[in-house]
């Protein structure tokens, strides 16, 4: 144990010999002094804890899968629904997904009364080939397009472009928000 002390006085002597003084000479010490206390950029291998402070708060940290690499190409688990004939979709069919419309049909969006308070039912839809489509609501509900609510029994129809697309939002009070996706700009369909 002397012995290791002694290499350890030794190797601490020359080091700051050799010109470990200043900055160098102050990261050591306070590396000695306050192991979990940095000042500036620092750069570790590895950072060892159960939270981190980050300045707005401690942060719970936990363990995560870190295998995806750059150079792979994931596949992201999405809800699809398809459209293969016109027809009304349900509450579950406009809540969260992505429909795709394979063909010249008129996608009827769920009552907005199936909704309950923020739960939204938020679809990306568009078109699967060059076919036009139409997006038509449910009765009574509306389609605020652009800032504008349609008439009550208006519809929009897409530009009859593949993967012409339209993100509907909502339903909020007056029913759907229409909002362009994929630079395609819907019509009144009347």
């Amino acid at each position: 144990m002397k012995k290791r002390l002694s290499y350890l006085l030794i190797i601490l002597a020359l080091v700051f010999m050799v010109g470990f003084s200043g900055s160098a000479w102050d990261s050591f010490r306070q590396f000695l002094a306050k192991a979990n206390t940095w000042t500036g950029v620092q750069t570790f291998a590895a950072i060892i804890g159960e939270t981190l402070d980050t300045g707005q708060g401690a942060n719970e940290l936990y363990g995560m899968d870190q295998d995806v690499q750059t150079t792979d190409d994931p596949i992201f688990e999405a809800a699809f629904v398809d459209v293969d004939s016109s027809r009304t979709l349900s509450v579950a069919e406009c809540s969260n997904t992505i429909v795709r419309v394979n063909g010249a049909y008129t996608v009827t969006l769920a009552d907005v009364s199936g909704y309950v308070g923020s739960d939204g039912g938020n679809c990306y839809i568009y078109a699967t080939t060059a076919a036009a489509f139409s997006v038509d609501v449910y009765t009574s509900d509306l389609i605020v397009r652009y800032g504008t609510a349609q008439s009550d029994g208006e519809k929009i129809d897409s530009p009859g472009t593949k993967s012409a697309a339209v993100f509907m939002f909502g339903p909020g009070a007056a029913g759907w928000e229409a909002h362009r996706a994929n630079g395609s700009i819907f019509i009144n369909g009347g």
